[in-house]
């Protein structure tokens, strides 16, 4: 699980470097309001800001660290992980910060927490059970489940547009490979087999594709594969390292961006995930380490 946590550890290093990576899910496409975390007020905290960069509202305030914010499908609700009760725990509240509550209560690392399609499930990793594996809740909390069940660590989980299925990395053969699995946890399949390292699973809209970043050729790079496996295609080929793919997918009208640059992107019919891949690559630019 080492590879899977340090993952995130670079993710919070970057971030704490003031390099803002907004996913799909920290973006509420209503009234195009961005979820994200900066450190400006000397710990991690919960912002949100309106697309062009304006009016930055602290939404989390407290001492501890706040991290990982996920909007709801329907944009009222942000899952996030925190650290103020001692450990990081998923906490939920209201889109305008109020509500805070505690959705896990136990003293192991919960983390990652990820919305289903519809808005009743969350995904989350914890190591309640000895290492990092998938579990899934009910938005409220209740029902906590775990989904998979190894020796080995299992994170970044992510669900298909229609909810039926879950990406996610794993360790249990040896190296980092891209997994899926039914959403009860049914259904196991290893989708990438190679020695090096396939991470950072993102679905197409239409659920068709899988993105993911891998350093099969020497350094991490953006590939595309259809959602059994096969196909599996390099798109971004530099001496750099690119990582953390997110397809974007939004009407004329919507605006996305970070606090500081701002683009428009178009719908791509359901047959182009390939080209809006790499528009959103284009567009807000993976992390380069």
């Amino acid at each position: 699980m080492k590879k899977i946590v340090s993952v995130y550890l670079i993710v919070a290093i970057i971030m704490v470097m003031s390099v803002l990576f907004v996913s799909p899910s920290a973006v509420c496409a209503d009234s195009y309001r961005i979820a994200f975390m900066s450190m400006r007020d000397g710990n991690a905290e919960i912002y949100m800001i309106n697309a062009d960069g304006s009016n930055p509202v602290n939404l989390t305030k407290n001492p501890a660290d706040d991290r990982l914010p996920a909007f709801s499908p329907d944009g009222k609700k942000i899952v996030f992980e925190s650290s103020r009760d001692g450990n990081d725990e998923i906490y939920l509240m209201n889109a305008d910060g109020s509500g805070q509550t505690r959705l896990t209560n136990n003293p192991a690392v919960d983390f990652n927490p990820a919305f289903s399609p519809d808005g009743k499930k969350i995904a989350f990793s914890s190591e309640r059970d000895g290492n990092f594996q998938i579990y899934i809740m009910n938005a409220d909390g209740s029902g906590q489940t775990r989904l998979t069940n190894n020796a080995a660590g299992d994170g970044y989980s992510a669900f298909s547009p229609d909810g039926k299925k879950i990406a996610f990395t794993s360790e249990r053969d040896g190296n980092c490979e891209i997994y899926i699995m039914n959403a009860d946890g049914s259904g196991q399949t290893r989708l990438t087999n190679n020695p090096a390292d396939d991470r950072g699973n993102a679905f197409s809209p239409d659920g068709k594709k899988i993105a993911f970043y891998s350093d099969r050729d020497g350094n991490d790079e953006i590939y595309i594969m259809n959602a059994d496996g096969s196909g599996q295609t390099r798109l971004t080929n530099n001496p750099s390292e690119d990582q953390y793919p997110a397809f974007g997918r939004t009407d004329s009208s919507t605006t996305t961006g970070t606090a500081t640059d701002t683009q428009t992107t178009t719908t791509a019919a359901p047959d182009d995930n390939v080209s809006v891949l790499r528009r959103w690559l284009r567009i807000h630019n993976p992390y380069s380490i």
